[in-house]
């Protein structure tokens, strides 16, 4: 499989909500999940203003799709769903959102390294499709995390998983993040959650 990851531009909606739909349906067999409610967290009005604000990026296999986008991390990728994909297959492999200054929610974090809100990008909604789990798509996208972060001049990536999520965690550990405790933040669908929170230095 050769991955490449690519921003989603706003032809891709269409796939990127059926993405999520996807990833929160399966939910329901996982051992390990982060809880999303679709239509609460993340809605359509969230994935299209990530899309909007170039914020959502999407992992494709570059051998099943047909797209005239280059090589690498992109920001003017042809549409994903305008793709040609086979055996009716998501084209979409993997997604997340990458933005680029510190949450508000984050601010109070004891944070190791210690850089401000504007050098910091934080990552939300990292998934893998079901039908592609074990293919390395997740590191593909953390790989490409990395290069958009500094391609943007960041200092540091942050992030949160829900407490006991421990799929989440040990993908992140694996990579390299640090854990920088814990946290209380609310969210619309699953209310005050207690997380546990990681930083990457860069």
């Amino acid at each position: 499989m050769d991955i490449r990851v690519e921003r989603a531009c706003p032809g891709d909606f269409d796939c990127v909500w059926r993405f999520y739909a996807d990833v929160c349906a399966a939910q329901a067999a996982d051992e390990y999940s982060p809880d999303w409610h679709l239509g609460v967290y993340p809605s359509r009005a969230d994935l299209e203003g990530h899309i909007a604000d170039g914020d959502l990026y999407v992992a494709v296999d570059r051998e099943r799709t047909t797209s005239s986008a280059g090589t690498g991390i992109t920001s003017d990728a042809t549409a994903v769903g305008h793709a040609n994909h086979v055996d009716g297959e998501s084209p979409i492999l993997g997604a997340m959102v990458l933005t680029g200054r510190e949450d508000d929610d984050y601010l109070a974090v004891a944070w190791h390294h210690k850089v401000a809100p504007e050098d910091v990008c934080v990552l939300h909604l990292l998934a893998t499709h079901p039908d592609a789990r074990g293919r390395g798509v997740a590191k593909a996208l953390l790989s490409g995390m990395v290069e958009i972060a500094r391609s943007r001049g960041k200092r540091a990536i942050h992030l949160d998983v829900v407490m006991g999520n421990l799929a989440a965690s040990r993908l992140y550990e694996g990579f390299g993040f640090l854990s920088a405790g814990t946290a209380r933040v609310h969210y619309d669908d699953i209310g005050d959650t207690d997380l546990w929170m990681y930083e990457l230095p860069l």
